[in-house]
């Protein structure tokens, strides 16, 4: 019988590599058209510079940029570390550091000592302008949990992602919550409205690399969350609005037949201060006036009073007014003398003579 002899046992460390993104120019598929950012030096408002933001478990984390002609440089921005997690770090590159143009991201990194590469994405970086923002919408995060797909606590870390894509936000739904006491008599008092506003984000039909950094790198892992929009003809304006997703209504996906799909999520006011409520006196009728407060006018125009100092004389007007002439009584001696009429207010001269 043979004996085994040179048995050598050993501790071997699994690495869990990343799994590595395909490039971004092979096909409608995987993103043949690069994802828009928008920045520009004359400003440093949030919603006129886009961000990326990467993260890894690995010892070593390098981002370049490889530009159009295949030359390859250091992407500029801002290292993140983890302070509930060493073996992890972050990059989040800045696009207003870098000049116009396509560029693909490639992350590098070292997992004890295994090295390797990947394309994060591809990114038209254009200067921003309001022509080229329009009909688009930036949602901007920070991430501050853990992300059990990444492998990653990002607490206390300030690490920060945005993206731009085509679609709106807005669409406002007060959803009052009212409550009202009725008495014996059946007449009602009320007691409390709060307005549980909610908001519309849909974004258009998009490939899956637009709709997967959306879903799985913002909407699914951000703490906060804050919302421009850029559509001209939206019923209001919202500029870096910070809301936080419903709870009562997940994000959906809306698919065709084809690569496209578009995704829709509702959204509450990060602070819910639309609320008025019973405080001691429910009646409130002391200070109610029916009174028309002076300035308005029910036809339509704006009203404007017109006084003296002392109050002696007012009106109210609301077109032209031809001020009347002012009287003047002369009295000579405490004796009523004469009574001339001049243009008020005018550069008047009364000369008495014996």
């Amino acid at each position: 019988m043979d004996k085994v002899k040179n048995v050598h046992k050993a501790q071997v460390k699994l690495v869990k590599l990343p799994t590595p993104f395909e490039e971004e120019d092979r096909g409608l598929r995987l993103c043949g058209q690069p994802i828009m950012v928008l920045a520009t030096m004359a400003s440093s408002k949030r919603y006129k510079n886009d961000l990326t933001g990467i993260a890894l478990v690995c010892d070593n984390l390098t981002i370049e940029l490889e530009k159009e002609d295949g030359s390859v440089i250091s992407a500029l921005g801002t290292a993140v570390d983890f302070p509930f997690q060493s073996n992890a770090k972050g990059f989040v590159i800045d696009w207003r550091q870098h000049t116009v143009g396509c560029y693909k991201v490639r992350v590098n990194f070292d997992i004890d000592g295994t090295t390797g590469w990947y394309y994060y994405g591809a990114f038209n970086r254009q200067e921003w302008t309001m022509a080229r923002a329009r009909n688009t919408v930036q949602m901007f995060v920070t991430l501050n949990d853990v992300v059990r797909k990444d492998g990653i606590n990002y607490r206390n870390s300030g690490f920060c992602n945005s993206i731009r894509f085509v679609g709106t936000f807005g669409e406002m739904q007060p959803n009052y919550e009212v409550e009202n006491l009725t008495y014996h008599d059946r007449s009602r008092k009320k007691v409390r409205i709060e307005a549980r506003r909610t908001y519309t984000l849909t974004t258009s039909y998009l490939v899956n690399c637009y709709t997967n950094k959306i879903d799985a790198e913002h909407l699914l892992v951000a703490n906060n969350i804050w919302i421009t929009e850029h559509n001209t003809f939206n019923h209001n304006q919202y500029q870096h609005f910070a809301v936080i997703l419903d709870e009562s209504k997940s994000p959906d996906y809306n698919y065709t037949d084809g690569v496209y799909a578009s995704i829709t999520a509702t959204f509450l006011d990060k602070v819910a201060v639309h609320e008025s409520k019973y405080d001691g006196n429910i009646e409130a009728k002391q200070n109610v006036s029916f009174d028309l407060p002076s300035g308005i006018d029910c036809s339509g125009t704006v009203a404007y009073l017109i006084n003296n100092s002392d109050d002696s004389y007012n009106q109210t007007i609301n077109n032209d007014f031809t001020l009347p002439d002012e009287v003047i009584n002369i009295y000579v001696n405490g004796v009523l003398d004469s009574t001339v009429s001049v243009p008020t207010l005018g550069n008047n001269t009364i000369n008495i003579t014996n």
